[in-house]
């Protein structure tokens, strides 16, 4: 087990300098507002998500070359485009719809609307099932999740968990479902096979994001009112650390060995990188202005960063010494 995640206690880690190992290669400007970025398995391809739609009811999701930052294809639909997730096949891409109110479905080569299906106000992120059958979608205006059995096309659940439901995560098992609701200072625990909250933890201020991490043993919670992030029990909520980030954090993503969470600073214009081994937190300054989304390769090597005040998709990559 890791340092970070068998320490109990509140205790917050120095932020340290910036990180020498990470170095920009590479840029794109993009839509309005670019909120999230997804990467396939390969590897190949990235999705972008826009919120502010400047040219009524386009660009809101665009599909890019990883190695090139070609635009590939994009979507050209009346709303707010926010999170995005690909099915475990890649046969998928779904995406949230804050404007109107649904959970889109687009073909992922050629982003076009397969089927959308309705949400309580204002979704924000939402986790895929481990079997790809339901969404666990937060809202925002409601206050909720809500359960989406894709099969069928249809909510078949809201349960009430906080205000300003924003962010979700999931246990590998899918057993566990953890919403963070920003307004509501909370963290809900949702118990999926017999659809109903099992817990409600204040570990923070404005809770937003979340990762579990691949044993599902932790789960990261980003901090936004407080620079920080908790790490809690899934099960029980238990508060085990508190980690200090850059100020304003928002999106959080675990690296695919599990050895690194980054987490998009907007205040700061940076991304804090911890390492979960050591506890070490150092901090990637961005180039562009108001990181928001962020998505590892699946190797580890790249990491892009959506900023959204600039209007930028950004590309860092890793040197390492093994190569």
């Amino acid at each position: 087990m890791t340092m970070l995640t068998t320490a109990l206690g509140a205790v917050a880690l120095a932020q340290g300098g910036d990180d020498p190992e990470w170095r920009l290669i590479d840029r794109r400007s993009t839509a309005s507002m670019p909120w999230s970025v997804t990467v396939t398995s390969d590897g190949d391809t990235l999705y972008v998500a826009h919120v502010g739609v400047g040219r009524r009811g386009r660009d809101n999701v665009w599909r890019l070359s990883a190695d090139s930052l070609e635009r590939q294809a994009r979507s050209e639909l009346q709303g707010h485009a926010v999170e995005t997730a690909l099915t475990r096949d890649g046969g998928a891409l779904y995406v949230t719809d804050s404007r109107s109110n649904r959970l889109l479905e687009l073909d992922p080569n050629s982003l076009e609307l397969r089927r959308a299906i309705r949400t309580s106000r204002m979704p924000k992120d939402f986790a895929l099932s481990p079997d790809d059958r339901t969404a666990y979608v937060a809202s925002w205006g409601a206050g909720a999740v809500d359960i989406i059995d894709l099969e069928r096309g249809k909510r078949v659940e809201t349960i009430r968990t906080g205000r300003h439901a924003r962010g979700v995560a999931i246990t590998p098992d899918g057993s566990r479902v953890l919403v963070m609701n920003f307004g509501g200072k909370s963290v809900s625990l949702i118990d999926t096979h017999h659809r109903v909250r099992v817990g409600q933890v204040r570990p923070c201020r404005s809770p937003r994001h979340g990762a579990v991490s691949r044993d599902g043993t932790r789960v990261y919670v980003s901090c936004h009112g407080d620079a920080s992030v908790v790490v809690l029990d899934p099960r029980t909520g238990e508060n085990v650390r508190r980690v200090r980030v850059a100020a304003g954090p928002k999106t959080l993503v675990l690296s695919p060995d599990g050895t690194t969470a980054a987490v998009a600073a907007e205040r700061a214009n940076a991304v804090s990188l911890i390492n979960l081994e050591t506890g070490e937190t150092r901090r990637l300054s961005v180039k562009g202005r108001g990181p928001c989304g962020l998505a590892f390769s699946p190797d580890g090597r790249r990491l892009y960063v959506t900023a959204r005040r600039s209007h930028e998709l950004l590309v860092y990559e890793r040197d390492r010494a093994d190569g």
